[in-house]
């Protein structure tokens, strides 16, 4: 049997040593606070690295299913298909494609002049074409290739 005061000391012990047991102190929970505040402040860094790169991926690829689109539309209605380049995006009479606001894309002809329209052929040919993706140091390049109807994606060396 435990003998204890009037007043209580021995509960009030108790009670002490529990509320010591377990938590954190301000101190630790400030240090926790600032740790997770420079994380978050680096955090849009890395993403504007990050992003352009996945916009130029992403792209190009868009820009590779609206070409291959316009191949398949071509042999199923047996006549040419168009793709109108803008600044802005590609569209034909059922192909439409947008390219975002900070992306650039540039379409040339084998001679490297400047080219506005790619044609796909019913016999799966397209116009003999280089279309160039890029967004700041990032940079990716379709080839179309007139004779075959193939599509290549190379990443030059220096937007590696």
């Amino acid at each position: 049997m435990r003998v204890t005061s009037a007043t209580g000391s021995a509960r009030r012990r108790a009670l002490l040593q529990a509320s010591h047991q377990g938590g954190f102190t301000l101190m630790e929970l400030m240090v926790v606070i600032a740790i997770l505040v420079m994380l978050t402040s680096a955090l849009p860094l890395a993403l504007d690295r990050a992003l352009p790169g996945r916009r130029v991926v992403a792209t190009t690829q868009k820009l590779m299913s609206a070409i291959r689109d316009a191949q398949s539309l071509s042999a199923v209605l047996g006549k040419p298909v168009r793709l109108e380049f803008s600044a802005s995006g590609v569209s034909s009479e059922r192909i439409a494609l947008q390219f975002p606001a900070s992306t650039h894309v540039v379409l040339k002809d084998a001679e490297g002049l400047d080219l506005r329209t790619v044609s796909a052929y019913p016999e799966g040919t397209l116009t003999e074409a280089d279309i160039v993706v890029s967004e700041r140091a990032h940079e990716r390049r379709l080839h179309l290739s007139g004779l075959t109807g193939r599509i290549t994606i190379e990443v030059p060396a220096h937007a590696r």
